[in-house]
This record gives C-alpha cells, sequence and structure tokens, in this order.
C-alpha cells in the first residue's frame, strides 16, 4: 500500500492511488470507502480486488471492474443515457491518454 492505501503503479505513470484513479473513471461506488490493500490484479489488469473499510466502518473485501481497459465512450458511466455526468467522466479519460 502506498501511505496506507491500497496503490497500483505502473512505468508510463509511477505510483497511483487505486481509489483517485477510480474516482477518476467514474467509479463512485467507492465513495466513503478506505482503500487499504489491492491483493490481486487480473492478467489484462482491469480486475482489482482488496481489503478496505466500508462506509459503515467495517473491514471488507472489494472488487473493481474497470470498464475495458482504457478505452473512452460517450456513456462513460454506462447508464445508457447521455448526461453532463458522462460528460465530465469522458473528459478526464481523455485527459488521462484514452485511446
Amino acid at each position: 500500500a502506498f501511505g496506507g492505501r491500497a496503490s497500483m503503479w505502473d512505468a508510463a505513470n509511477g505510483m497511483r492511488d487505486i481509489k483517485e484513479q477510480l474516482l477518476l473513471r467514474g467509479v463512485d461506488s467507492v465513495v466513503g470507502w478506505s482503500l487499504f490493500v489491492a491483493a490481486g490484479v487480473s492478467a489484462d489488469g482491469t480486475t482489482i480486488a482488496g481489503v478496505g473499510l466500508n462506509p459503515q466502518g467495517e473491514y471488507e473485501g472489494w472488487v473493481a471492474h474497470l470498464e475495458g481497459g482504457s478505452s473512452c465512450y460517450p456513456d462513460c458511466n454506462g447508464d445508457g443515457q447521455l448526461t453532463v455526468a458522462d460528460f465530465g467522466c469522458f473528459q478526464t479519460k481523455y485527459v488521462l491518454g484514452c485511446p
């Protein structure tokens, strides 16, 4: 963990906080969580599992699925509707280098 937080690393971006990266990708279900440990990553890097403190203050396992890696698409949160929230999420993904 990076400073007591679940973290990820790659050669292009260095060490990054997983919760921050999920929030940047529009994964708002991590709001209120403290992600302490990233214990496993799928071979393609799109699924991460770990342990954290949920919004109720209880330790719990978590799994995050990153949509197909770094693809950019207009319906950023996948709810079938295009809204202002999708626009902001799409811009963030584009700035992060989505193809």
